[in-house]
């Protein structure tokens, strides 16, 4: 019986012992931000953020799967000083006020200056959240690295510029954007508008007065037509970060302007509306620099 006891005692010890290593995950530091950034610099870590509230259904996604991956948990407990911020506390509202946030849940990586090395908007798994991580930790292993390295010692050649755009994509890195444009311009018009091209110049261009969002304007009818709210997400893109920075005093409004003048090319009052709307928006919300 004292032999069963044991057996018994130490399957249960065993059972135990694998179901806390299963639950590890990330050791997240609970010390206020100001102690999180002069324990990293101790360390000589980078910080990795999770900025989330409480109401956000992803966010407690990412806590109870992603967070609690032993794989995760080992690579960031061993390279990163890992915090949680609440955003809609006194100490998160601080924390936006430096480093804003747009939704959640976001994730950040932060250097020893204060720097942002990597953001990420939205849930992400394990898989993902570990090849960002060792991106941080090694840019010069990932794929669009060793392209870049490729492109810059000559070949510079559609199929390796789009090879390049492609590894950017996958692996949430912001490429260069003089090949974006090169890549665009060299992309023949009647394969502008197929899924590559098109989901290069959805995520890399982002200034109004690019010639490439100038054809975007112009052939707005068509595009949508063939991307729906994709294209009508862009868009709305397009405006916000220009109001932005009309806002920031770091553009005019006819910046805005000329844009949706484009936009709205076969309709004048259309024009006159929205643009009604962005200049009540931009006076409701800062005062005119104009």
């Amino acid at each position: 019986m004292n032999k069963l006891i044991i057996i018994f005692t130490s399957t249960l010890l065993l059972f135990s012992l694998t179901i806390n290593a299963q639950e590890v995950g990330i050791k997240f530091n609970t010390s206020k931000w100001e102690e999180v950034t002069k324990t990293a610099k101790k360390e000589k870590k980078i910080i990795f953020i999770d900025a989330y509230t409480t109401w956000c259904g992803p966010c407690k996604q990412m806590a109870n799967t992603t967070f609690k991956d032993p794989e995760v948990g080992k690579l960031f407990n061993d390279n990163f000083i890992s915090t949680k911020i609440d955003m809609e506390s006194e100490e998160g509202i601080a924390f936006g006020k430096i480093y804003p946030i747009s939704g959640y849940p976001t994730t950040l990586f932060i250097d020893n200056d204060g720097k942002v090395m990597k953001k990420t908007v939205g849930a992400i798994d394990s898989k993902q959240l570990i090849t960002i991580a060792k991106l941080v930790l090694d840019p010069t292993s990932s794929e669009t690295y060793k392209l870049k390295k490729k492109y810059d010692k000559g070949d510079k050649s559609y199929e390796n510029m789009t090879a390049y755009l492609e590894s950017a994509m996958n692996e949430d890195v912001k490429p260069d954007s003089k090949i974006v444009n090169k890549y665009l311009d060299e992309t023949p018009k009647d394969s502008i508008l197929n899924e590559t091209p098109f989901s290069i110049f959805y995520l890399f261009i982002h200034r109004l007065d690019n010639k490439h969002t100038i054809y975007f304007a112009e052939n707005y009818e068509m595009i949508l037509s063939i991307w729906g709210n994709n294209a009508t997400n862009k868009a709305n893109e397009l405006i916000n970060e220009a109001v932005i920075e009309i806002m920031a005093g770091k553009e005019k409004r006819q910046y805005v302007y000329n844009f949706i003048k484009i936009l709205n090319a076969d309709n004048e009052e259309e024009y006159n509306d929205f643009k009604k709307l962005i200049d009540e928006f931009i006076d409701n919300n800062v005062e005119d620099k104009d």
